[in-house]
């Protein structure tokens, strides 16, 4: 049994000090802090609550005036918020939003000040001095929206990176530092607390990183229909206009909540593919009888290329000169697939192949819901592969480490839409590329690093050893 530390005791650190003079202050320095902060966290949420009070009962602002203002600009025009707004389904996005709205960025009658400034200095006497503290706080307030680039789950303080300034703030938020991960975005507002900063109003939606160029164009936009005439705006001016207009936090998550259910209201309408054909998958089975033959008569053609060989199959993808794919051919012992997505490609495909020796079976339309459960099902086993029983730690982390390892060396010479169906290692030629590599790997590593984040933690599984940095690394080299 361990020996308790007595108050006079050498201290365990080594240090040679009594144990009070040395770790046992540190100890009680992050426990006072820790009280300090939940202390803070009642008084904010309790000054928040006589906010939304006052605004019901005395100055009378109800979530309907609030959602007319929210939806006041030209880029809602023909989309219908109240129907959306009325939906069951849809009540914590739309309470989150307005409340948010309602203390930090609905302007109060002809005073052009925000609920907690009117609130402040109208109705001073409803908050005590701790509420009143934190009031006069958020005058200091920085409006935007951040990124993540590190978390602290010991301490809860996340460093942010604002996505127009470059700027860096220390936030300490319990509940953001859990459910966040490293590269997500939030909007709200940061206001100083002790020598670091607390974020308030945050929105319902956590931005990923490929929604930064996104957030970065709508905000341009929202701007230029402000400002009128203004054609070009920098990141700063961008940035003080969110500080000055602090409402545009919140018509943005509005705008991509409706963005993303225009798209899900068209998911059944006509699907086209990049080159605007109708989407259909179709297959395509041949009976070959010399594999080789067929593979080499095949990478003859021009746009077809080599995209992995094995013993039981070689896999050649079809491109067009602007990087679109046509199709991919599965080529075995004694049979041949050919996949596309539109039957003009089909058709182009036959014109191609007709002088082989290739013996047509049948095509077939494949049911999208089967490449779906295959992709589950291959990143299941693949990627989400949990340890087997009979095999040790040791030997199930050196097993993931290596097929991670593979994994980096493919993805980066396989070709990506978000690249312009260039691979990461042919996009590496400028800078601009560059950049756009190292964004497209911090989104992977967002996915995977949000994957983990609701894995149990005694579950031994492969996605655990993905390492965002092996990729990173292969960029260095290549670029040096």
């Amino acid at each position: 049994m361990n020996k308790l530390i007595g108050r006079n005791d050498p201290c365990p650190c080594g240090s040679g000090k009594k144990y009070k003079k040395c770790c046992f202050l540190k100890i009680d320095e992050a426990e006072t802090k820790d009280l300090e902060y939940s202390k803070f966290q009642n008084t904010r949420m309790s000054a928040k609550g006589k906010l939304l009070e006052t605004a019901e009962f005395e100055v009378d602002i109800s979530d309907s005036d609030v959602l007319s203002f929210l939806s006041d600009s030209p880029i809602y025009k023909n989309r219908d918020v109240d129907h959306f707004y009325h939906m069951a389904e849809h009540l914590v996005f739309f309470d989150i939003t307005l409340n948010a709205c309602k203390i930090f960025a609905y302007p109060i009658g002809n005073e052009n000040v925000f609920l907690w400034q009117y609130c402040l200095n109208n109705f001073r006497s409803l908050f005590d001095t701790p509420e009143i503290k934190y009031l006069e706080s958020i005058k200091n307030y920085t409006a935007g929206f951040f990124q993540i680039k590190d978390i602290d789950i010991n301490t809860f303080i996340t460093t942010f990176e604002d996505i127009f300034t470059k700027r860096v703030y220390q936030v300490k938020d319990k509940k953001l530092s859990q459910i966040g991960v490293r590269h997500d975005i939030f909007g709200g507002l940061l206001i100083p607390y002790n020598d670091i900063f607390v974020i308030e109003g945050p929105t319902p939606t956590i931005f990923t990183p490929d929604d930064k160029e996104y957030l970065r164009a709508t905000v341009q936009q929202f701007y230029r229909m402000d400002k009128k005439r203004i054609r070009k705006t920098d990141h700063e001016e961008l940035s003080r206009f969110l500080n000055i207009s602090p409402i545009f936090i919140y018509r943005m998550p509005l705008d991509y909540f409706l963005v993303k259910h225009k798209e899900q209201d068209t998911a059944d309408s006509k699907i086209l593919t990049k080159d605007r054909k109708e989407f259909i998958l179709l297959k395509t089975y041949y009976k070959i009888s010399n594999r080789e033959e067929i593979k080499n008569k095949i990478l003859k053609l021009r746009g077809f290329k080599i995209k992995e060989e094995g013993s039981e199959v070689d896999e050649i993808i079809w491109t067009n000169y602007g990087g679109i794919s046509f199709g991919e051919v599965s080529i075995f012992d004694k049979e041949m697939i050919f996949l596309t997505d539109a039957r003009e490609h089909l058709q182009k495909w036959k014109n191609l192949t007709k002088n082989m020796p290739l013996e047509f079976l049948n095509t077939e339309e494949v049911d999208q819901s089967e490449i779906t459960g295959k992709l589950i099902e291959d990143t299941e086993d693949n990627i989400m592969g949990e340890k087997p029983e009979n095999v040790s730690v040791e030997e199930f982390k050196e097993a993931a480490i290596k097929e991670w390892n593979i994994f980096y060396d493919i993805w980066f010479q396989q070709g990506d839409a978000s690249l312009g169906y260039k691979s990461p290692a042919e996009a590496l030629m400028n800078e601009s590329g560059k950049q756009r590599v190292l964004d497209l790997i911090d989104g992977i590593e967002n996915e995977i690093l949000r994957t983990k984040k609701f894995l149990h933690g005694d579950v031994e599984n492969k996605i655990k050893y993905f390492n965002a940095d092996e990729l990173r690394k292969r960029v260095n080299i290549k670029v040096l």
